[in-house]
């Protein structure tokens, strides 16, 4: 043992003591050479001032650095490693365990109540996370990169937060007899999250698989209508969304005055910010009247549109 530090002390056949005062260094080939620095165990090395290497190589070379464990390494100020080949490279970081597996026969296993830990970290009891935004119902829930928050999902928080909206016809409105396709109004909202009527239609602000309804109510204004056929569709951003088509036709004797009604369903995939729509055209020429007379409108306050999330995009 050599000691050339002021109040220094070494103990153990190799160990030394540098420069620096207070420095202590137990263990074979152990060595402390900053100021106040303690190195205690075999090839144990400690060279920042007030710093700490304790076990077999373990390693501590910046100021207020501590290393505990056997091949642990702490290499940044005022960090501290703890564990087997635990490594402390960051500033003020404190480390528990390597970075090795689990799974394998040396990955550092953390148990916290439980003295046989099975994963990296193991709780056997009741855990608590304050991030500020704790609160009853809330739901742990992570970002991209892992990190972790507390959130409402029936707040809209997120592109888990609930998306609906129920929408009704405020007035009645004549459907061309052109042959055009154009949208129906839906001017007034009973209920609504996470969407804005945009273009006579609904505009998600979260992704999502949703689940569309829609009852349409029309009343016969000329008997030539009995000739018609009318075609009722869900439109995504303006195209036709497959499979949502309803068709309406009216019996032989239809008079004027009379209500029919279809009603159209469809599940459908929004990205964010996509805007849905029911639009309706004929598409039979007149074989009576005429074509650009409106033969049809819609029951005032009897028409409705509603949109629900029901899942996430896989």
């Amino acid at each position: 043992a050599s000691s050339s530090s002021d109040q220094g002390m070494a103990i153990g056949v190799g160990a030394t003591t540098k420069n620096q005062q207070n420095a202590l260094a137990i263990g074979v080939n152990s060595e402390a050479s900053g100021n106040n620095s303690m190195a205690i165990g075999h090839s144990s090395n400690v060279s920042g001032q007030y710093a700490a290497a304790i076990g077999y190589n373990s390693e501590a070379t910046q100021q207020n650095a501590t290393a505990l464990g056997s091949n642990a390494k702490a290499n940044a100020q005022n960090a501290t490693a703890i564990g087997y080949e635990s490594t402390a490279s960051t500033a003020y970081a404190i480390v528990l365990g390597n970075n090795t597996a689990a799974s394998n026969w040396n990955g550092s296993k953390i148990g916290i109540g439980t003295s046989n830990p099975t994963a990296k970290l193991h709780v056997n009891g009741s855990l608590r996370i304050v991030d500020g935004n704790q609160g009853a119902n809330k739901v742990l829930t992570s970002d991209a990169n892992g990190n972790a928050s507390w959130k409402d999902l029936n707040g809209g928080s997120g592109n888990s937060g609930n998306v609906y909206a129920d929408l009704y016809n405020g007035e009645s409105q004549k459907i061309s007899n052109s042959g055009d396709a154009y949208t129906l109004i839906f001017d007034k909202t009973t209920l609504s999250k996470n969407i804005q009527q945009k273009d006579n239609g609904i505009q998600v602000k979260k992704s999502g698989i949703f689940k569309a309804n829609a009852t349409v109510s029309v009343n016969i204004d000329d008997h030539h209508a009995r000739y018609e056929v009318y075609e009722f569709y869900f439109a995504k951003q303006g195209q036709k969304i497959v499979g949502s088509a309803v068709y309406m036709t009216f019996p032989k004797y239809t008079k004027v005055g009379e209500k029919h009604t279809v009603a159209l369903n469809k599940l459908m995939k929004l990205e964010e910010n996509e805007q849905v729509a029911i639009y309706v055209r004929k598409i039979a020429e007149a074989k009576h009247g005429n074509k650009d007379k409106n033969n049809i409108s819609l029951v005032n306050e009897a028409c409705s549109f509603n949109i629900e999330k029901i899942d996430e995009i896989n």
